[in-house]
């Protein structure tokens, strides 16, 4: 596809998805959707886990994935090009999920065409590489040199602000009242009160969810188009890697311990 997003309107996109997500609520061992199944929704999970299982010949099922938050499921399917789900999704834990359909999507598509074409060339791309790892059982390609929305992964990254947070949460938990609220956003709020040194990542954990939901929409030169220099993203990831550094790696290091497990439970810290 050729062509920009309008630039009055590169990120207006953004805000008008993020306000026609509607969140679901699914307990541990709940289906998401089966395979087989017929469906337009596009997934994004906000909190928990999830395993991706295909049926069998057999009748049984296989695990050949598992998601936690961040991970967009049917994006080929929002866009109409199969609409078949080809593998049933199951909760590990209790999820917090929020649902994009096709429906909400297409008013946005409307009003930038040119978001419509670029979406359908990033999941062309990515379903013609599910189709040929299968056909050769090989890797999917390695992702462009100048692929900034892998701003997840990446040290400072969008998984790494969140396992910050998970850590603060954990250790301070305690104190908190029966009633608080459990969103990130208003977990990192409240820490942020607390300790003044985490009061910018207030902003990066919201910046960094637009960046990576950019990144897998728009493909590698989301960057690009939204007016995002790589040295800003480096900036943002520094700043998320100083306070692990200051709150979990420091800490550790002064303990004596080599390293620090978390997995969805409470801290442990071993030899």
């Amino acid at each position: 596809a050729g062509g920009g997003l309008d630039t009055s309107s590169k990120t207006a996109w953004i805000s008008q998805i993020s306000e026609m997500l509607i969140p679901k609520f699914l307990i541990a061992q709940q289906y998401l959707m089966r395979q087989g199944d017929i469906g337009t929704e596009l997934y994004i999970i906000k909190q928990g886990k999830v395993a991706i299982e295909i049926d069998k010949d057999d009748g049984t099922k296989l695990v050949v994935a598992e998601s936690g938050p961040g991970s967009i499921i049917g994006d080929i399917a929002l866009l109409g090009l199969n609409t078949t789900r080809t593998a049933s999704i199951r909760t590990i834990t209790n999820c917090i999920i929020f649902e994009l359909k096709q429906r909400d999507m297409e008013k946005v598509w409307e009003k930038s065409p040119t978001l419509k074409m670029y979406m359908l060339a990033v999941a062309k791309e990515h379903l013609g590489r599910r189709k040929s790892s299968k056909k050769k059982e090989e890797p999917p390609p390695a992702p462009a040199e100048d692929e900034q929305g892998e701003v997840k992964l990446r040290p400072g990254g969008l998984m790494e602000l969140e396992y910050l947070l998970a850590v603060l949460t954990l250790r301070h938990g305690a104190r908190l009242p029966l009633d608080q609220s459990l969103v990130h956003d208003d977990l990192i709020a409240l820490w942020a009160d607390e300790d003044p040194s985490l009061q910018p990542l207030v902003d990066d954990l919201r910046r960094l969810r637009d960046w990576f939901f950019a990144g897998r929409l728009l493909g590698p030169h989301w960057f690009e188009q939204q007016g995002v220099t790589p040295a800003e993203i480096s900036a943002l990831t520094e700043r998320v890697r100083t306070q692990v550094q200051a709150h979990i790696d420091d800490l550790a290091q002064a303990l004596g311990y080599d390293w620090v497990e978390y997995q969805e439970q409470p801290v442990k810290w071993q030899d």
